[in-house]
């Protein structure tokens, strides 16, 4: 009876081991895809900001700009990144559920 406990024992913490290592593997491959998403989200927002930067403090007068933050608010750069960051969002989930679904791009 010992012997087929310890066999049984060892069986499964094989079984275990080997759904482990798999579930890990799986795991680190996720979350390095997450880490992708999140530096090219992050450096699509600095670009965002960047870019209206530029265009504000070059392209437009000062004068214009003292009478636009009469009407504009004083987060719009935040707004637009938040905008445009939710149409990123929702490309690479549409491009994920298609690529999960086996579906053409």
């Amino acid at each position: 009876m010992p012997l087929l406990g310890a066999l049984l024992a060892g069986l499964f913490a094989s079984i275990v081991k080997f759904i482990a290592a798999y579930f890990a593997v799986r795991l680190a491959i996720r979350l390095a895809i997450l880490a992708g998403v999140v530096a090219v989200i992050i450096s699509f927002v600095d670009d965002v900001q960047t870019v209206i930067n530029g265009i504000t403090n070059i392209a437009i007068p000062s004068e214009l700009q003292i009478a636009a933050s009469w009407v504009m608010p004083s987060n719009l750069i935040l707004c637009i990144n938040l905008i445009l960051g939710a149409y990123v969002s929702r490309f690479i989930f549409d491009w994920t559920v298609k690529l999960m679904l086996g579906k053409s791009l």
